[in-house]
């Protein structure tokens, strides 16, 4: 059985803290204005 926990930092899997990039409304992270692309990059 897997234990999953949800924490300020992000969601603990297991015993181990594993961080989210989602917004959970608690303490909304600033986006970057142009996120990094490779796609992008290549044009």
């Amino acid at each position: 059985m897997i234990v999953m926990r949800q924490t300020a930092g992000g969601v603990v899997v297991d015993g181990r803290l594993v961080a989210l990039r989602i917004e959970d409304g608690g303490a909304p992270m600033p986006e970057p204005e142009a996120p990094p692309s490779v796609e992008d990059e290549e044009e």
